[in-house]
């Protein structure tokens, strides 16, 4: 819904997506506060959802512009803000089952960023054929840190079969992580 979009809902146990979100990322050791990118109109809703996370930076768009120029606003501000490692976009809605195995995917993405050479993509293995998600090319029998070899959008049934049967790509989680000066040069190109 608009005024309550899925962030905001309690679907799996008691906490929101969104409360469920900043609490992983309150795991991961030596990360800094969280910066939330979201709409004016939305302003109030994610005050109240985050009020118990203490030193979260609300940051307003005052006209939605889309997921890249919202991902770009936030790299720029950790830059001005002073950030010299690497910083991480999360989307606020998805349902991850295992804290501890999302902290080790994003320790290891945070070392394979920390040279500011790399956009790091999370990939999800996929566990069938779905046409609701984007796919990273990885290749097969790939794990760990690889690099990617193309982003394929969310595809047809017959594609995304193909996709699967090839053990060659994992679905796009739609994290990244990267220094904030990488982020930037990749929305310039």
């Amino acid at each position: 819904r608009q005024a309550m979009p899925k962030p905001f809902v309690s679907l799996v146990g008691d906490d929101t997506l969104i409360g469920a979100t900043l609490e992983r990322l309150a795991q991961i050791p030596g990360a800094e506060p969280t910066s939330i990118v979201t709409s004016e109109d939305l302003g109030k809703v994610t005050r109240r959802a985050t009020r118990a996370f203490k030193g979260t930076k609300l940051r307003l768009e005052p006209e939605a512009r889309n997921t890249a120029p919202a991902i770009a606003w936030a790299a720029a501000c950790a830059l001005g803000e002073g950030c010299d490692g690497v910083v991480g976009i999360f989307p606020a809605d998805a349902h991850i089952p295992s804290t501890a195995a999302f902290v080790r995917t994003i320790r290891t993405a945070a070392r394979a960023a920390a040279d500011g050479e790399k956009l790091v993509l999370v990939g999800i293995e996929p566990s069938h054929p779905d046409t609701a998600y984007g796919y990273v090319h990885i290749g097969k029998g790939s794990r760990g840190a690889v690099p990617v070899k193309r982003f394929r959008e969310k595809p047809k049934p017959k594609q995304a079969q193909a996709y699967f049967k090839s053990g060659e790509y994992v679905w796009n989680a739609g994290m990244v992580i990267a220094r904030p000066e990488r982020i930037l040069a990749e929305t310039r190109e």
